[in-house]
C-alpha cells in the first residue's frame, strides 16, 4: 500500500495490510502474462487507478 495517505486512511476500525506471504507462484505467472499483453501492473487497486 506504500503509505499513500491520499488514498488510504490508517486510523479506522478495519485494519488492512499487504500479504505477509508475498505473491504465490500462480499469481506471479498471471502477472507476467498480463505484462506480456501490455497490461500494466497495479500493486494497489485502492489507489489512484484501479485498472491493471
Amino acid at each position: 500500500m506504500k503509505n499513500s495517505k491520499k488514498f488510504h486512511g490508517f486510523d479506522g476500525l478495519l485494519h488492512v495490510q499487504d500479504s505477509q506471504n508475498g505473491i504465490y507462484d500462480i499469481m506471479s505467472g498471471l502477472i507476467d502474462a498480463e505484462k506480456n499483453l501490455g497490461i500494466p501492473y497495479n500493486e494497489d487497486f485502492n489507489g489512484e487507478r484501479q485498472n491493471g
